[in-house]
């Protein structure tokens, strides 16, 4: 047995020794498409026939740059915090978290994971007891004739601010624009 074939997996396995008996790429990707019903293009053949003939692993090399800050687990986790507490600012979600990273890291993480900070809606929020209410009212009064409704005044109380104080967004993946936040 090959340095460090024990090791492979059964793709590898068979990448390696395919092409190790002399057979073009593209034969080689066509075989293994067929034979673990995936598409490989014969360049991932390529690659890897030469990562194999250069040092006999098909390992990847460790990449430059620091280390990662958050594992997989810790990004999930950070998605799973910012789509339950969708208005929590980046910091909140950091210190909740006891995440060990700033808000820059984590904001960049939420984006790469398709969830980044969008304004948002800007129409009054409606509770699902108001909403009930004005069903309701619409119901009771849906065969009210005109003179009936020329009796009635109708008021707008909603609040509205002069100034924002704060920018707030929302952590929102794309399609997600009729949510309730």
């Amino acid at each position: 047995m090959a340095r460090g074939v024990k090791h492979l997996s059964a793709l590898e396995r068979s990448v390696v020794t395919d092409c190790a008996h002399g057979r073009p790429w593209r034969e080689a990707a066509a075989i293994l498409a067929q034979k673990f019903n995936i598409h490989i293009t014969y360049r991932t053949v390529g690659n890897n026939v030469t990562r194999w003939e250069r040092s006999h692993t098909l390992e990847r090399k460790k990449g430059t740059g620091p280390p990662r800050k958050l594992t997989a687990r810790h990004e999930r986790l950070l998605c799973h915090m910012a789509r339950s507490e969708r208005r929590a600012t980046a910091s909140e979600l950091v210190h909740q978290g006891a995440f060990a990273v700033s808000r820059w890291t984590a904001a960049r993480v939420l984006r790469r994971k398709g969830l980044p900070r969008r304004r948002p809606r800007r129409v009054p929020y409606r509770t699902k007891l108001a909403k009930e209410k004005r069903l309701a009212f619409a119901k009771t009064h849906k065969d009210w004739t005109a003179q009936n409704w020329g009796k009635v005044i109708f008021l707008d109380e909603m609040a509205v601010e002069r100034f924002r104080s704060k920018r707030r967004g929302v952590w929102r993946a794309r399609g997600e624009r009729g949510r309730e936040d």
